[in-house]
Parts: C-alpha cells; structure tokens; sequence
C-alpha cells in the first residue's frame, strides 16, 4: 500500500481509511461511513464555479493536495464515471455546461464534501478566460431561447409595433384587448330570426414563394383575409372576427410587421375585427427563409337566407364577376411554367400583362363582400361559388344539387394575358387550366333567370362588369364546357 494513505482518517466520520479499486484506480474508502476519497495526484488547472459566468477560484500548478476530500459513496448513478458525475453535478449546481477530456478527478470541499464538482481539475497548466478553462476542457455558457433562434423579444416588438392597426379593426363587440389567451367577442344578432355561425379556415398556398421572391410581404395578409371573407360569403354569411396565424423558420427585422399589417389593413377595409392569432418562429422546422401563413373567419348568417344547393333550378343563369389576377391558386404550376420552364423572374414583363410578372402575380385576391353585401337577401340570388383552387371544374359543383349540371360558355369573356401566357409557355392544355385557375372570374353567381336584370343593374352600380357566362341544365353534377378551347 502506498505510505501516503497508510494512516489517513476520514475526514466526515474519523474512521479509518483502507484502499480499493474503484473507476479503474486505487481509491481510499472509509469503511464505517461508506464514503470514497478522491485524491489530485498531479499538478492541474483548477477551476471553482457558483453561479453561471463567476470564476471564485481559477489559479494554475495546484500542487496535490495534503487534506482529503471526500465523495459519499453511491453519490454516482449506477453505471457512471466520476467524469460524468462532474459534468452533471456543474450543471445541476451551476446552469453550466462542461464538456471534460483529460480529468484529473472531480472533488469536493472541504466545507461541503457533498458537492464534489464545484471543484473540478483538468489536465494542462494555463487558465484563461472568465471561466479558467485548462487544456482539453471547454464550457458552454448557458443557452437561451434566442440561441435557439427564437427571439421573443424582436416578434413581441414588431406586434406592438402594429397594435394601434389592429386595435383600429376593433368594435365595441370586441371585449378583450390584445395579449389576452382568448378574444371576448359579442355579437349582434338583432334583426336574426335564427343566427347561425358560419366558420372557414384557409391559407395562401406557394404564392407565398412568389412573395419571397419578390421581397414584398405586406400583400400576402390581404390575400388571406379576403380568402377567407369570399369562402363564407357565398354561404350567406357576413363575417365577424377574423383570427391569424405566421409562422415562420426566422423574422427578419421588419417581416412581421408587413405581414400583420396586412392583415389588420384588410380587416379594417371590410369592417372585421381582427381579434387575435398566433406568430411561431421555429427554426429547423422551416427553413430561415420559409413562412406560411393561415386565417381563421367567423360569419353569422340568418338560416332562412343561407344559400344552399337546393334552391339551384334548371334554368338559371351564371353571372361571373372579374377576378384580379390568380388569386391564391394555381401557384405551383404557375412558378413550374414562369420561372423553372421560361426561365422567367419577378422582374420580367409579359405581353399583355401590365408591370411587372412580380406584380401580376402578387395582385392582392379580390375581396367581393361590399358588391355582393347588397344581394345575399335578393330573391334572383341563388347560391355563389368562390372559384379558387380547382377551378371551374371542381368549384361549381360544389353549389349544384343533384340532377343538374353547370354549362360554362368558355367565349362569353376574355381571359385575361396572364392566364394566356401560362397556357402557352407551358404548354398547359384548356382542361387543364379550367380546373386549376379561376381564368379571369373570381366569383359565379347562379341568378334566378326573371331577376337576372335587376342583379346586373345592382352589380353595375357597385362597379363590377357582370358576365353571363353560362346555364344550369338538367344534368349529373359536373360542368360542362362550350364554345372554343383556343385562348
């Protein structure tokens, strides 16, 4: 045995100390109170953590010590190293992280032998820095949720920054103020004899590619409400409260405030209270340039006045009113044709097309609550379709009821260039873009055909250009098309 040990007594109970194997090295061990004795046989750098960032202790060529530190035995879990206990017990005590190569031991203090890695030895000679790393040792600092790459602090700024424009959408139906878990909203239903709630949830799809793209944010929030406002409107239903959610791999300085901003401007253009949504950064999820967008709508209608199928009849006429541009549907082929096949930027100019491909692609989805809010109690209005993704083909239907079908005449209005330019650079054949684009007419409406007169007088007023493009026939549920498919 060596004669350092041989007449050594513990330091926690007085007993005598005998020597064992233990973690691949002879050890002293206190058979009465069943504790181990960590020896510091070679010179080392030392270091003393208490608190995150604060060194106590951090000095170089610790001679080994004469006194005993003393480690209780079973103080380790079962199966790990005294290393292991060293780097759990410094971020138990400390918040710190410590990553070791090369320990000497793990130690206790003398003052409290129950905390043996408060003082812990590495190989090497030299301290540096705030927290005395030696050779073969490093520390992390401890990690925070913007280290992650959520900066909560930037996102709650730049929805502070937009909260006068969203307090603006509200109305004294909103009874809750921003920040609060759930919006309070009190509607009106005076006037209804039974009110029924009329809900829809959409997003923006891969126009939100083009957005990137482009570098322009604040239009796509507009997309999304006036997505939405369509979606119940031809239900019936005049929208209430609005709801949104971003969600985003990172937000850039300034990239929440335009896309929010859009939101609460479209709201406030069509009297909805914005009354609350979600922002999520989540790195790894998305990539650092990624987003996505989705709304929330909530509508009431009168049940007496929802426009259902059943009031559809062989007969009726379609009046198509003109959509700005493609909406918020059709973007994956429209990208697949413009830039990966054309070869085509948000810079360039199409025949036909006024400015920029950036900017025909990017028109903000029409809204057609004001011009139709005149009409959803006429007696001439049968049902509307929103044409969105599916086109005439796939939207139609969903407002006949059984027995009939829809027969669109492809020459009562002009498809506007950009559509065309889609068609040809593709090449995409007629059907196909039938049931993929709106083609120019964002909504159809199925009109009573002894009232048709006064409906088209009504939409003129509003400043739209009513189309009648088509007729419901006898039929099994699907459109039909006439007239030539050229574009």
């Amino acid at each position: 045995m060596d004669s350092r040990f041989s007449d050594r007594h513990c330091s926690w109970c007085g007993g005598t100390l005998e020597r064992r194997h233990i973690d691949d090295r002879e050890r002293s061990v206190c058979p009465a109170c069943d504790r181990v004795v960590y020896e510091n046989p070679v010179p080392a750098a030392a270091v003393v953590v208490r608190r995150p960032g604060q060194v106590l202790l951090g000095r170089r060529n610790i001679e080994p010590f004469a006194g005993a530190w003393t480690l209780p035995a079973g103080y380790q879990e079962i199966d790990e190293s005294i290393q292991a206990t060293a780097v759990r017990e410094v971020r138990e005590e400390t918040g710190l992280i410590v990553r070791l190569t090369g320990l000497i031991d793990a130690l206790s203090t003398q003052d409290d032998p129950r905390k043996p890695s408060l003082l812990v030895g590495f190989e090497g000679e030299e301290v540096e820095g705030d927290l005395g790393l030696g050779r073969g040792a490093t520390v992390v600092e401890p990690i925070t949720y913007k280290d992650a790459g959520v900066d909560i602090d930037r996102v709650t700024s730049a929805l502070k920054s937009v909260s006068g424009l969203v307090r603006s959408t509200h109305t004294a139906d909103v009874l809750t103020g921003l920040g609060s878990f759930g919006a309070l909203f009190r509607p009106d239903f005076s006037g209804m004899q039974e009110p029924v709630l009329v809900a829809s949830t959409d997003g923006v799809g891969t126009k939100l590619m083009v957005a990137r793209r482009a570098e322009r944010y604040h239009t796509v929030g507009a997309d999304l409400v006036n997505h939405c406002i369509n979606d119940i409107l031809v239900m019936g239903a005049r929208p209430l409260f609005f709801l949104d959610y971003v969600a985003a791999g990172h937000f850039p300085e300034g990239r929440v405030e335009e896309i929010v901003g859009g939101f609460a401007n479209a709201c406030k253009a069509e009297a909805v209270a914005l009354i609350g949504g979600e922002t999520a950064e989540m790195p790894g999820l998305y990539s650092a340039e990624d987003f996505d967008l989705a709304g929330f709508i909530v509508g009431v209608l009168d049940r007496k006045a929802a426009l259902l199928p059943e009031r559809v009849q062989v007969g009726d006429l379609l009046i198509g009113l003109h959509s700005s541009g493609l909406h918020t549907n059709g973007y994956s082929l429209a990208q697949r044709v413009l830039f990966d096949r054309a070869g085509l930027d948000v810079g360039s100019e199409l025949p036909g097309v006024d400015g920029t491909l950036g900017d025909a692609l990017l028109a903000v989805h029409r809204c057609y609550l004001k011009p139709l809010s005149g009409l959803l109690e006429h007696p001439g209005l049968r049902v509307m379709s929103h044409i969105t993704g599916g086109g005439f083909t796939d939207n139609i239907p969903r407002v006949l009821p059984e027995g009939v079908d829809a027969v669109v005449d492809r020459s009562s209005w002009q498809v506007p260039a950009l559509f065309r330019e889609i068609a040809r650079r593709g090449p995409v054949t007629r059907a196909e873009m039938d049931r993929t684009f709106n083609m120019g007419i964002g909504m159809v409406l199925v009109i009573d055909p002894s009232r048709v007169d006064e409906v088209e007088a009504h939409l003129r007023e509003q400043g739209e250009l009513p189309c009648r493009m088509g007729r419901i026939e006898a039929g099994t549920g699907v459109v039909r098309y006439e007239g030539p498919e050229e574009l």
